[in-house]
């Protein structure tokens, strides 16, 4: 999934086009600093990182998801680092029961034992 970059937080396709049109409507510009304006959408989810991403607006996300019944912003599908899938085997071992966690181990296609 595509995402974009603004003020140090990821933003699903969505959000991220929300928030440049709402910006934009306010006079804003682009000033290709994503501490200005959103920058993107950068494809893979923003890129690898040391854990799975989600949308930063969570239960507000235009694209929220439902899992296990709890709201959470859009899973945003990035590729992990050996440090991020570690931390996939470890959140799972410490909360096993976690949907969330069953979600990101499914996506992943990460050894459930």
């Amino acid at each position: 999934m595509e995402a974009y970059v603004f003020q140090a937080a990821l933003y699903c396709r969505d959000c991220g086009e929300a928030l440049v049109r709402d910006l934009r409507d306010r006079g804003a510009e682009d000033t290709g600093d994503s501490d200005d304006f959103p920058q993107g959408p950068y494809p893979d989810g923003g890129g690898e990182a040391d854990t799975p991403q989600h949308c930063d607006n969570g239960t507000q996300c235009v694209a929220a998801e439902i899992v296990g019944g709890r709201r959470v912003g859009a899973f945003l599908e990035n590729p992990l680092t050996s440090d991020g899938e570690a931390y996939v085997r470890q959140s799972l071992a410490d909360t096993p029961g976690s949907p969330l966690v069953r979600f990101w181990v499914e996506h992943y296609g990460l050894d459930q034992s």
